[in-house]
């Protein structure tokens, strides 16, 4: 004979409480058992110390230390009032400002900034590839130049530059339109 079991499922087993209140049970003893230990342990350590033993050692130790510290002097140094001599020294002592021996100083002076600025885009083996590069530079509207240059090895190598700039600020402008024209570039000074 065939067994119904739609009845069985719907049945839901009942839970054991008192399974579970035996468990929580079981925790708090353990826990007040714990309490209970700790409790007469600090009560066991009061008890078992003889008065005066250790803070007596204590004590004695302090007092050597103290004893054979020696007295503090006051060592505060007086108030001394400040004395400032520049004030007597200063109008007695001359300067030649008319000394013509020391003439290169102003010629350094004078060269105040020389330097021209660059932006180098590329450096290329090829004269036909930084010639491209110069064409797709042109096209979005910057004047280019290719330079070519032997390194110490013999091998030539081809530069694409824009410029020259005469301060850094003009370069580095130059050098953020590159970027917007998705060009990338590196200011070189140039003395």
């Amino acid at each position: 004979m065939a067994k119904d079991y739609k009845a069985y499922s719907s049945k839901k087993p009942k839970k054991n409480k008192r399974k579970t209140s035996n468990k929580r049970g079981l925790l708090w003893l353990v826990v007040i058992v714990m309490v209970i230990i700790f409790i007469g342990g600090l009560y066991w350590l009061t008890k078992n110390r003889k008065p005066g033993e250790q803070s007596n050692a204590l004590l004695n130790k302090v007092k050597t230390v103290i004893v054979n510290k020696p007295a503090a002097t006051p060592t505060t140094p007086p108030e001394q009032k400040i004395k400032f001599d520049f004030y007597n020294i200063l109008p007695k002592e001359q300067v030649n400002v008319n000394n013509t021996s020391n003439t290169s100083a102003p010629a350094k002076l004078q060269k105040v900034n020389t330097a021209t600025y660059i932006v180098q885009i590329a450096s290329l083996k090829n004269f036909s590839d930084a010639d491209t590069l110069k064409a797709k530079l042109a096209l979005n509207g910057f004047t280019a130049q290719v330079k070519a240059v032997v390194n110490s090895s013999g091998n030539t190598w081809y530069r694409v530059q824009i410029g020259p700039y005469s301060n850094f600020d003009d370069a580095f402008d130059a050098q953020n339109n590159l970027r917007k024209a998705r060009f990338d570039g590196l200011i070189k000074k140039m003395s």
